[in-house]
């Protein structure tokens, strides 16, 4: 990505403080999307703020967020507290590199996702299915943290949430009154610590990783569903202009979101090709449900495909057309989307 330089560097007050530095960094598009109904406009520009420095002694330290994130990046609580995890606060150095805020589990860190097919993400059904961390498809975990290590080809990371209160949201739980008898009572929503672990291994041109996550006690308070644990293994490869990246993930006491019944399994794979400043790109993935939707499926499939134009400069030509079975009409009919249009990254 292009950074703006906003300001080369800026010397504190003091001696002995190394020199900092803030860049500007943005992402735009714009296209038409088919949302399986009608065909609509659709446009989005953000602009990123990036910060780093490093100490005397090499110690090296920064803070991102996005500008509509401003306001949430640096809201706290009373005592130093937050409920908010817009943008990430990291330091490094030997020892590795400790990041707080809306950061990755340690699976997503190792692992990350499929590629994406077209300009808006159609959708991002090509993104692997993670219980914890940022995009969790779950209710808001709080801040996380996540520590990472590398050494020789070999990663590791370990990431958690602090199952933080959720503010604005309550719950009811059975309790007891001052006699002693039992009564339901209304308190703030609280969430389990979270926790994520995961080991890879990377050469010149292949990738082998695997993570757990563990989500705490399952609970179905009416305020969504959490909770559960999740294993995942993934492998991917780049030979002779192809790229070929697969997962597999298995599920305990994780509810699909989608429909409300416990998950089995998740797997995939996509298929990346570029031949001049043209990159191909398809993906498949099935979701295996524990027993049958309201509609009689225990097994959803989704397949996409896409392709991208570089337009040099930062900016490219994507289109893409993804059909799902994740996203049903009244029916239980899958849907078939598809978008055309340019993004742009500054």
């Amino acid at each position: 990505m292009k950074k703006l330089l906003l300001a080369t560097s800026i010397l504190a007050a003091t001696t002995g403080y190394a020199a900092a530095e803030i860049s500007l960094t943005g992402d735009a598009r714009m296209g038409v999307v088919y949302d399986g109904e009608d065909v609509q406009f659709s446009e989005r520009a953000r602009v990123k703020f990036n910060l780093s420095g490093q100490t005397d002694t090499g110690l090296e330290f920064g803070a991102s967020f996005r500008a509509d994130q401003a306001s949430g990046s640096a809201s706290g609580g009373s005592f130093g507290a937050t409920d908010s995890k817009r943008g990430t606060v990291w330091i490094s150095g030997a020892f590795g590199q400790l990041t707080m805020g809306d950061v990755n589990s340690a699976a997503e860190e190792a692992i990350g996702d499929l590629s994406p097919v077209g300009f808006s993400g159609l959708g991002d059904l090509s993104d692997i299915p993670y219980i914890s961390g940022d995009g969790a498809d779950t209710l808001d975990q709080g801040p996380g943290a996540l520590y990472s290590y590398t050494i020789s080809g070999f990663e590791f990371h370990l990431g958690m949430t602090d199952g933080s209160r959720q503010f604005g949201l309550t719950e009811t739980v059975p309790g007891e009154d001052d006699l002693g008898n039992p009564i339901d009572i209304t308190r703030e929503a609280e969430r389990d610590t979270t926790y994520s672990v995961a080991v890879a291994y990377a050469a010149d041109n292949y990738k082998v990783a695997l993570g757990y996550l563990d989500n705490g006690e399952y609970e179905d308070n009416g305020l969504g569903n959490y909770g559960g644990s999740q294993w995942i293994i993934s492998g991917e490869t780049d030979v002779a202009g192809f790229g070929v990246k697969a997962f597999y993930t298995s599920y305990d006491d994780v509810v699909d979101s989608n429909f409300d019944v416990e998950a089995d399994k998740t797997y995939g794979l996509n298929l990346d090709y570029q031949f001049g400043a043209t990159t191909g790109t398809g993906f498949a993935r099935r979701d295996e449900l524990a027993s049958n939707n309201e509609f009689g499926d225990d097994k959803l499939d989704t397949f996409g495909i896409g392709a991208i134009y570089d337009l040099g400069g930062g900016a490219s030509l994507r289109a893409g057309v993804v059909d799902t079975d994740l996203i049903v009409d009244e029916n239980g009919k899958g849907q078939t989307v598809a978008d055309v249009g340019v993004r742009l990254n500054f």
